[in-house]
Order: C-alpha cells, then structure tokens, then sequence
C-alpha cells in the first residue's frame, strides 16, 4: 500500500508540473505575441498617435556620455534614457505597461543594446495624483551604446543629435484600455557631458 501511495503522489507531483509547464508556456506565448503585435503597431505607418494624454503625463530624458565622461578610454558613447509617467487623473490606474519607441535612426549608430524599451513588471499601479499618495508616477530606464561620438564625423554626429532629437512613439496598455502617444520634443530634455 506504501508502494500504491507514493507513485500516486509522484503521478499527482507530475501533473502539476505539466500543467504549471503548460500553463507558463501558453503565457509566454501569448506575451510574446502581444509584443509582436504592439512592435508591428508602432512601425504601422497608418498608426495615429496623440501628443496630448488626459491620462498621464510624460517626460524623457536623454543623457550622452556621463559614463564616457568620468572614463576617457572607452571606445563608445553611453546613452541613458529616463522616463517617468505620471497619473493626471482621480483615480488609481492598474496593471500598467509601457512600451517605448525612440526614432529608428538611431539603430545605425548602436554597438550595444536595445534602442525600443518597456517596463519589465506588468502590474505597475499609478495612485491618483491628488490623494497625496507617494505612487503616483513610475520611472523607466534605458541604455544603449552607440558608436564613439567623439570619433563621428561630423555629419554623423549631426544626424545622431537630430535622431535623438526626434519625437518618441509611447505605447501605454492597462486594464484593457489603450494610448498611442507621441512625446514632441517640448516633452524632452537632452544633457550632453562630452565637451564639443
């Protein structure tokens, strides 16, 4: 009986397993294809985007070569991306997830990173704004290498500059609803720490 027990527990042990297996993959899936989905929507030409956001408001800042700056030797430009998110609304907004898409123009200069980035948990919660709540904005970060900077000519650096410049597309998910956003250039500070 001892025997009839424990390979019933074993069987019991493998099938959840199985089914937790299953359950993780079908998941990962289904993110995988709903990631896909939201790249192929920001790179739809036909996609319309507002610059104005009754519900959160946006910032983005850009610095070049902070790192690059305190290491003189490095053979790169280190380029960090901030964003924070604010709740412009009474309420609590739930289940957050943003995806960023800075101008495609500046892939052509990257050695290292991914220039399209996103919030890593998708159960942010932004508390309303006027409650006093501490949560009421989330910030995100990013890093890409590009090539030296320093190094570019002119030209190069020339287009870099304006790439960066450029509007970023912002895709914000939660609790089924939806926002394509256009952060314009008022919305975007850019520090440089390289001497000219």
């Amino acid at each position: 009986m001892i025997i009839i027990k424990t390979n019933n527990f074993l069987i019991i042990i493998l099938s959840l397993f199985i089914i937790f297996f299953s359950i993780s993959i079908t998941y990962k899936n289904n993110q995988n294809k709903i990631q896909n989905q939201i790249i192929n929507l920001a790179e739809d030409p036909n996609t319309e985007y507002s610059i104005k956001s009754k519900n959160f408001n946006i910032n983005v800042y850009i610095d070049i070569g902070e790192e690059q700056k305190k290491k003189h030797d490095l053979d790169y430009t280190d380029i960090k991306y901030t964003l924070k998110i604010e709740n412009l609304t009474n309420k609590i907004i739930k289940n957050i997830k943003v995806i960023v898409f800075p101008d495609n123009k500046i892939k052509t200069y990257i050695k290292f990173g991914n220039l399209n980035f996103q919030t890593d948990n998708d159960k942010i919660y932004l508390h309303a704004a006027n409650n006093y709540e501490p949560y009421y904005s989330y910030t995100i970060y990013n890093k890409i290498l590009t090539k030296d900077l320093r190094k570019m000519q002119i030209q190069d650096q020339e287009n870099l500059y304006e790439a960066l410049e450029k509007p970023i597309k912002v895709i914000i998910i939660w609790d089924k609803e939806k926002e394509n956003l256009l952060i314009t250039e008022d919305k975007i500070k850019i520090t440089t720490y390289l001497e000219p």
